[in-house]
C-alpha cells in the first residue's frame, strides 16, 4: 500500500508540475496567429459527439489485413506465454515493478490526464490542448474496448494456475488484454503523435516499464499486454488522426531550464 500512496504523490505532483508551468506566460513566437484565433474549446464537445457516432463505422470499415496481422502476432506470442512469463517473474526486481504498474493504474491516470488537460487550457498552445484532449478521450474509449474484450475472452490469469490456454467467456476472469498496458498506451501515445521526437518517445520506456511489470508480477501473460497495447496504441493514432494531429503550430515540447538564487528546475514549453 505505501508503494502506491508514494507513486500517487509522484503522480500528483507531476500533474501539478505539468498545470504550474502551463500558467507560465511561456508562448512562443513560434504560434501562429492562426493557432491562436482557433482555440474554441466547442471544438472538444464537437469531437467527442462525432467520434462517439464514427465507431461502429470504425471498427467495421477496419481493414481486415490490419486486424490480421496484429490477431496473427498476438496469437504467435501467445505461445510463447508460459516460458516468457516465467522469464519474466524470474527478473526480481518486484518492488520497482510494483512501482511501475501504478502508472497503468486507470483510476490514477484518468485524473491526472484532466488536470493535465485543464492546464493545458490556460497555455497558448492549441496543438498542445489537443493532444490533452485526445489522451484523456482514449483512455475512456480504449479501457471501454478492453473491458468488453476481457468479459469475452474470460482469460484466466497466470497466478490462478490454470494455464495459458485456459479461456472461458463470460468466467468473470479477465486477464486478455491487459487494462494496464491498455491504459499506459492509451494515455502517451496521443503525445507521441502529436509531438514526434526524442522528447515524447522516451515516455514509451514508462509503458515498457508498465507492460513488463505486470508479467513480472504473474497478473497477466505477455501476449495480454501486447493485446493491452494495441488497443490503446490504436484507439490513440485514431483519435489522433481525426483531432488533426498533424497540423503544426510547434515544433514539439521543449525542455527549458529554471534557475534562480533559490529555485532550480525545469519547464515544459509547447
Amino acid at each position: 500500500m505505501h508503494i502506491r500512496t508514494a507513486v500517487m504523490a509522484v503522480l500528483v505532483t507531476l500533474s501539478m508540475a505539468a498545470t504550474s508551468t502551463l500558467l507560465l506566460p511561456a508562448v512562443s513566437g513560434r504560434h501562429s496567429a492562426r493557432a491562436q484565433s482557433s482555440d474554441d474549446p466547442l471544438r472538444f464537445v464537437r469531437w467527442l459527439s462525432s467520434d462517439i457516432r464514427a465507431v461502429p463505422a470504425a471498427l467495421v470499415h477496419t481493414p481486415p489485413l490490419r486486424v490480421a496481422a496484429a490477431g496473427l502476432v498476438i496469437a504467435t506470442t501467445s505461445a510463447w506465454d508460459a516460458p516468457l512469463s516465467r522469464r519474466a517473474q524470474s527478473l526480481g526486481a518486484v518492488e520497482f515493478f510494483r512501482a511501475a504498474e501504478e502508472f497503468g493504474d486507470a483510476d490514477a491516470m484518468r485524473p491526472l490526464a484532466l488536470v493535465i488537460f485543464v492546464g493545458t487550457l490556460f497555455e497558448g498552445s492549441t496543438r498542445a490542448q489537443n493532444a490533452a484532449f485526445t489522451s484523456m478521450e482514449a483512455l475512456a474509449l480504449a479501457n471501454l474496448g478492453t473491458n468488453i474484450l476481457k468479459v469475452t475472452f474470460g482469460r484466466a490469469r497466470p497466478f490462478q494456475d490454470l494455464g495459458a490456454s485456459s479461456f472461458e467467456p463470460f468466467s468473470g476472469n479477465s486477464s486478455f488484454p491487459s487494462g494496464h498496458a491498455t491504459t499506459v498506451f492509451a494515455g502517451i501515445m496521443p503525445w507521441v503523435f502529436y509531438y514526434p521526437g526524442t522528447a515524447t518517445w522516451v515516455l514509451g520506456g514508462l509503458a515498457l516499464a508498465t507492460t513488463t511489470s505486470r508479467v513480472a508480477l504473474a497478473f497477466h501473460w505477455p501476449s495480454d499486454v501486447l493485446g493491452g497495447a494495441f488497443v490503446g496504441t490504436t484507439t490513440a493514432w485514431w483519435l489522433s488522426r481525426r483531432h488533426g494531429s498533424q497540423s503544426p503550430d510547434t515544433n514539439g515540447p521543449v525542455i527549458e531550464p529554471i534557475t534562480g538564487a533559490r529555485t532550480l528546475g525545469f519547464r515544459v514549453r509547447f
